[in-house]
């Protein structure tokens, strides 16, 4: 059972709102008291797990019923902390069990392949690259609205009374077709967290049959179960060796860390045009190693692990599908070392039948490369571990795009994604992602470092693939995103939350 009424709703569930503003803060020396009692009151405006769970559920069922989604509450919003944040709050960062966490984002940098000076320190960035630029406090404020996430800000602003310095402010939208600015659909695929809401119901909907042996392990398919430690502290996590059985409990049931999670924010800003660009000349290394005609689009395609219209390309081998796309279980209903059996699967609308998805063991649809095999292995093994490595390394994924829609011309105007993710090992989890998986060249079976996100070194990327049972060798030079802002913070549960503040309102 999760404790919904502590647990902040953007951790657990996310806010499923077209427009998310991040307020990043800075306090002010000999002002904190003034500025914890204005954040104090504003707790109150926290939305918690249980309301976001009761929104997403109501979601999913208007989804599955063909039916209009119901409106939402006008606003959400959510409150995490940074360790310089914790050091002037009168906490001592080092209680939270994570060796990167203490340490801030932009020591960081040089380890994630990021753009440093010669001193290792963050170049161009907005917020994070030293403690003084750092951001105490940061604020998300989601509404389905602009006018309404600026008003919030504003009010926010006004309450605190000039009592902090803001550092950054940026309202992150939905793209007009609901993807990332290189434009694929985005946000598909998610951790299954085990636990349930107060209500009885699960935080994670299940949609196999309890007779079903593939329940024990996926809620869907293609979704794959884990431990609700391994995102939100006081809960069993996963042990890679047992997955069926929780392990260790993060955090140790410490008061502070309590229903609480970590969460890393990365502004990230992609080169669009320097991307299709990129993928033109890719397609036509291709299709010169190959005699196969390929295209940008195809191209681009196997280097994210999805077409635009999120299907995947192991489930969709000749391009777009909207029968796989417009299927909420059949986008997300894959993994790559065994097929999935059709199976009759159950919702609100009733009975669905799921056809069933091809494996991909050998990579030849679904590069090695690829973005998304690249971040997630599903049921592949890693070098660093078995498969329960794998799934331990994920992340809960928050991130919204920032910026105006891509046009097809180049414009001057910055756009990207406000990248945001929950964990309880920033070092185990993403940390581990970005330094190892994204920059590794190797798999068993070949690959290369991720097109998208992995740093292209001086040589560029030497990437390998299969088309038509013949091995390729191409090179993919070029950066198309690049971190200009970065913090590692801790979201606290409302309770441990109300307790820092309180403490030194009274200082």
């Amino acid at each position: 059972m999760l404790d919904a009424d502590d647990i902040q709703g953007h951790v657990a569930v996310g806010f499923g709102r077209a427009f998310e503003f991040l307020l990043g803060l800075k306090f002010i020396p000999g002002q904190t008291q003034t500025a914890c009692a204005a954040l104090l009151a504003a707790t109150d405006q926290i939305t918690h797990s249980r309301e976001s769970g009761a929104q997403k559920a109501a979601r999913r069922t208007a989804l599955t019923m063909g039916e209009p989604a119901p409106l939402l509450p006008k606003l959400a919003q959510a409150l995490a902390i940074s360790a310089t944040g914790l050091r002037v709050l009168g906490v001592d960062p080092a209680k939270v069990p994570d060796a990167i966490f203490g340490g801030g984002a932009g020591i960081d940098a040089v380890n994630l392949g990021d753009d440093v000076d010669g001193s290792g320190r963050p170049i161009g960035w907005k917020f994070g690259s030293d403690d003084s630029s750092d951001l105490d406090v940061l604020i998300i404020i989601a509404a389905a609205d602009r006018p309404s996430v600026e008003q919030r800000a504003d009010e926010l602003l006004q309450a605190l009374g000039g009592s902090m310095a803001v550092l950054y402010r940026e309202c992150g939208s939905r793209t007009t077709r609901d993807a990332e600015h290189f434009g694929f659909a985005d946000g598909i695929s998610q951790p299954g967290v085990r636990g349930h809401l107060p209500g009885g119901e699960y935080l994670t909907s299940r949609n196999y049959s309890a007779t079903d042996p593939n329940a024990v392990f996926y809620s869907k398919p293609g979704q794959r179960l884990t431990w609700p430690g391994q995102f939100i502290f006081g809960y069993p996590s996963l042990d890679p060796n047992d997955m069926l059985n929780p392990g260790p409990v993060a955090g140790d049931q410490d008061e502070l860390l309590c229903n609480g999670s970590l969460l890393v924010v990365r502004r990230l800003t992609q080169d669009v045009g320097g991307f299709w660009t990129a993928m033109a000349d890719l397609a036509r290394q291709i299709s010169t190693a190959s005699g196969v005609k390929w295209t940008a689009e195809m191209a681009g395609a196997h280097c994210v692990g999805r077409w635009k219209d999120g299907a995947g390309v192991t489930v969709a081998l000749a391009g777009p599908d909207d029968a796989v796309s417009d299927d909420p279980y059949r986008k997300n209903g894959f993994i790559y070392t065994q097929a999935i059996a059709s199976v009759t699967l159950q919702d609100e609308s009733g009975q669905v039948a799921f056809p069933g998805a091809p494996a991909d063991p050998l990579g030849a649809a679904c590069p090695f490369f690829g973005h998304i095999r690249k971040v997630n292995p599903r049921d592949h093994a890693h070098d660093s571990g078995s498969v329960g490595v794998t799934l331990r390394s994920q992340m809960l994924r928050r991130g919204v795009p920032f910026g105006p829609d891509w046009t097809g011309k180049e414009d001057g105007q910055e756009r990207g994604l406000l990248f945001m993710s929950y964990q309880t090992s920033i070092a185990g989890q993403f940390r581990k992602l970005m330094t190892e998986w994204v920059k590794d060249p190797i798999s068993p079976l070949g690959g290369g470092i991720d097109p998208i996100i992995g740093p292209p070194g001086a040589g560029g990327r030497d990437l390998h693939l299969t088309v038509n049972g013949q091995a390729v060798a191409v090179n993919l030079p070029g950066r198309f995103v690049r971190a200009t802002g970065a913090s590692y913070m801790f979201a606290p549960g409302l309770r441990a939350l109300r307790k820092i503040l309180s403490a030194k309102t009274k200082d």
